[in-house]
């Protein structure tokens, strides 16, 4: 979605709803779901590329938010197996500055390697160095330690108490490029929504939650910055 914000001044919006996971008994039969994700991702990033470079716009601001179906919390991620399904491989893994090595590290690295002509920025854990869980929430029993599923309904039972990280709301930059983009991200404003009026006995009206962002208009470049006014300020909501 490409949208006039001022005229002549536009935001990029990509949105995307990658391969869920399906139930599975063994990890090696969990490889298809990563299998179809990993694709997708690479063919997210490609198409993302080719509209960025079709605009050629330095200070457009990009969005790309969605349901990626990938989890930051995670840990199990089979990497030897998909990392060779990668042309070029993507390496080393090893140094992405992040807490493990997991299926959300694939798909920074797929955005941010080398010869990609963008790279993928996170206001949300820039702001608040943590991953909020969009997926399988939880509430804690009267004891104060047993956890219970916050939504039993819409959330499959196998992902009861999961606690997953798979919404977000990234920001994409040109590599290299030091303009300032005409709208930005303000990062404290990236969060979850949580839409938990819910009708009968369904306490929300998605398996996941949202995320939500404030966009601010930014000064031109060579004008004093401005902090913008209400009025200036764009709300932006991601959900599945």
């Amino acid at each position: 979605m490409r949208v006039e914000a001022r005229p002549g001044v536009f935001i990029n919006i990509f949105t995307t709803h990658l391969q869920a996971s399906y139930v599975y008994e063994t990890p090696e039969e969990h490889y298809p779901n990563y299998h179809s994700r990993l694709e997708q991702i690479v063919m997210l990033h490609r198409f993302i590329s080719s509209k960025l470079r079709l605009f050629n716009e330095s200070r457009t601001l990009s969005i790309l938010c969605g349901d990626m179906n990938v989890d930051a919390l995670g840990s199990d991620y089979p990497f030897d197996f998909l990392n060779n399904l990668l042309v070029p491989p993507i390496t080393p893994l090893k140094d992405l500055p992040l807490p493990s090595l997991n299926e959300y590290a694939m798909l920074v690295s797929i955005f941010n390697r080398e010869n990609s002509d963008v790279e993928l920025f996170n206001p949300c854990l820039q702001a608040t160095g943590t991953f909020p869980i969009t997926y399988g929430d939880v509430i804690l029993h009267e004891d104060g330690v047993k956890e219970l599923p916050f939504e039993e309904y819409l959330t499959h039972k196998i992902d009861h108490c999961s606690k997953q990280s798979l919404d977000y709301v990234f920001e994409l930059r040109p590599k290299g490029s030091n303009s300032l983009a005409s709208f930005e991200v303000i990062e404290e404003s990236v969060r979850v929504k949580k839409y938990n009026k819910g009708i009968g006995h369904l306490k929300q009206l998605s398996d996941h939650y949202a995320m939500m962002a404030v966009l601010k208009e930014t000064a031109p470049q060579g004008a004093p910055n401005s902090q913008g006014s209400p009025s200036e300020k764009n709300r932006l909501n991601s959900s599945n």
